[in-house]
């Protein structure tokens, strides 16, 4: 088989905990071979979306709140330079707060997601126009956006060219792809004590490094801009600690679940962190990576 991120050669491997999968020699993609529809909305129903955390936001106090404000509004700060049209989209925005919060800074904001309760959540309760769908199935107008945004998603694809190619579609020329991936087999935790956080197929089918993800921008006409591992402090430091926490405790607290959710580390933690974070980069190490591209 060939390689969906680059094209390379791929060997059928067994790698736990994905006991089917292909491996690319090149990029090092790794894609699970699953007969279930990954992007299914069955898959991610309300009482799912209240146990597992979101990147941008957490069932907190019996409400959904937002989550890591000032990530995204960093996120939001940078992208500031692609505005242009003034319009952006996140694929699969789940409860879309980060859309709110960038309608809060001037964009005109549009979500895509799969699951009715999201969608409706959304548009209802914050406000964001959200269509109930696939990506493919809203058709916009070719080169609409200024950023299209997807966090957390394209892993949960089968085939993710296919998404890129139709994000490529709808964003102009010039425009911004912010892709965000975890990064599972490359993750500190897993390199190195071999203990593997997350999601396993049906729900992660494809799972990316640095260089695969790069790859795979690259191959469907993006520039890499920007590319950061992220790598998940607190998880490391159980390790060290030799702590045997119960796996769903530690996974709640590496997201940062507390009783305040959108509290700033403070200035010697971000700076800490900073420093880990561009290591881990440049090791292509990391518990997920955060990848802006612009379209050639």
């Amino acid at each position: 088989m060939t390689c969906l991120a680059c094209n390379g050669s791929t060997t059928a491997q067994r790698i736990w905990p994905v006991e089917d999968a292909t491996v690319c020699s090149r990029c090092g993609f790794i894609s699970a071979n699953c007969e279930v529809n990954s992007s299914s909305p069955d898959l991610y129903d309300e009482q799912w979306s209240k146990v597992e955390r979101h990147p941008t936001y957490e069932f907190h106090n019996g409400q959904y709140v937002i989550r890591n404000n000032w990530k995204l509004q960093r996120l939001l700060d940078r992208l500031a330079k692609f505005r242009k049209l003034n319009r952006i989209l996140d694929v699969g925005c789940s409860a879309a707060f980060f859309l709110k919060l960038a309608q809060e800074n001037g964009w005109e904001p549009q979500g895509v997601e799969v699951t009715e309760w999201a969608a409706k959540f959304s548009s209802e309760k914050l406000g964001v126009p959200v269509f109930n769908g696939y990506l493919e199935d809203a058709h916009f107008p070719d080169d609409h956006f200024d950023v299209v945004a997807s966090s957390h998603v394209i892993e949960h694809i089968q085939d993710p060219k296919t998404l890129l190619c139709e994000m490529r579609r709808v964003l102009r020329p010039g425009g911004a792809l912010v892709a965000i991936v975890p990064t599972q087999f490359r993750a500190p935790s897993y390199l190195f004590f071999k203990d593997f956080y997350g999601e396993t197929p049906p729900r992660h089918v494809s799972f990316f490094s640095r260089g695969s993800m790069e790859a795979l921008l690259k191959s469907n006409g993006f520039r890499i801009h920007r590319s950061l591992m992220n790598i998940e402090l607190q998880i490391l430091l159980e390790h060290f600690k030799l702590k045997q926490l119960e796996r769903k405790k530690t996974h709640l607290e590496a997201s940062g679940a507390s009783s305040a959710p959108n509290r700033t580390p403070s200035l010697p933690v971000r700076v800490v962190k900073n420093f880990v974070n561009r290591v881990g980069t440049v090791l292509d190490i990391g518990d997920e990576i955060c990848t802006i591209a612009v379209r050639n």
